[in-house]
Parts: structure tokens; C-alpha cells; sequence
């Protein structure tokens, strides 16, 4: 229906890129392991998501994914780095680039206190995110593009309001 509307405007399905386990083994990468009092469990093929089904109709032109650690309860490099490999192989499959087009990293705020994680981490969790979006572009294997969604110094706690004075980024 978009593409009637607008044929030049790219679309995309906007999910985070969960997979069901009846369609792939690929939903061996869904973040259901919890590594920091997340949610963990079965949730996350109880979405709806379904990746690869999802993305291959005709009218979507680039497949799209997001990566929370700190909401899925997955803040562990290892997943981060599976989740990558395991869509950008898909790209391959899709016949369609890849974008990550939401992520981000909790640094305080709603985490529980010990739980949380200092600017270090935030900036060790870019840092590996951008570095495997730049090697997947200079080989060519499907990862077209990235856009962080929070770039903040320190998440406002749980009981922030729209009155409450965000705290400073640190330097």
C-alpha cells in the first residue's frame, strides 16, 4: 500500500529482529538468557516478531533490526556480537541490506542499583557495535547501515517526571 502511495520511499518492517523457532534455527540468537535481572525466558518469541517471514515480502525494501542488551537482560559481548553475525548471514538468505536501526546502552536510571553499569560500559558497547558495523560494510556481508536511539550520559531513574532536571552527561 505505501509503495502505491509513495514508490521512491523505502520501507521497512521496524521490529527488533526476533526470530520464531518453527521458521529458522536462527532463534538460537533471541536474547532469552538473562545476565542481568532482565527478563529472560521464552518472552521474546511471544512478540509477534518473526524476522525472516517478515522481512521478505515484496513491498519491504531492507531489513531492520534493534539491539537492547539492557532491556532483553542479555549485556554480555558475546550476545551482542550473535545477534549481529546471526542477521547479517540472514542478509544473504533476504536478498536485502541490512540496517540496525535502533540501539542503545543503559547507563544507571531504571536498572536495578546493582545492576548498573558506568559510561565505561555504555562506551565499550558502542564501541564493539560500530566496530562490527564497520567491518561487516568492508567486507560487503549485508549491514548497510546503523543509528544509535540513546546517546545519553546518565538514564533518568524510574521515578523521572517531565519536571524533574536531567542529570549532565559526563564529559
Amino acid at each position: 500500500y505505501v509503495k502505491s502511495l509513495a514508490p521512491n520511499q523505502l520501507v521497512t518492517v521496524g521490529e527488533d529482529g526476533f526470530y520464531q523457532p518453527a521458521t529458522c534455527q536462527a532463534n538460537q540468537a533471541n536474547p532469552v538468557a538473562t545476565t542481568n535481572g532482565g527478563p529472560g525466558g521464552a518472552w521474546p518469541v511471544a512478540t509477534g516478531n518473526d524476522y525472516l517471514p517478515n522481512h521478505m515480502a515484496d513491498g519491504i525494501d531492507y531489513a531492520s533490526i534493534h539491539m537492547w542488551p539492557d532491556n532483553w537482560g542479555r549485556t554480555d559481548k558475546a550476545f551482542g556480537q550473535t545477534w549481529l553475525a546471526a542477521h547479517i548471514a540472514d542478509t544473504k538468505y533476504l536478498g536485502k541490506p541490512l540496517v540496525l536501526e535502533e540501539f542503545g546502552k543503559a547507563v544507571g536510571g531504571y536498572l536495578p542499583i546493582d545492576k548498573q553499569e558506568g559510561p565505561e560500559a555504555q562506551y565499550a558497547y558502542y564501541k564493539q557495535t560500530y566496530e562490527a558495523a564497520q567491518a561487516s560494510l568492508q567486507a560487503n556481508t549485508g549491514l548497510k547501515g546503523i543509528m544509535f536511539w540513546r546517546w545519553a550520559g546518565v538514564d533518568p531513574p524510574p521515578s523521572w517526571q517531565t519536571s524533574t532536571r536531567a542529570p549532565p552527561s559526563p564529559p
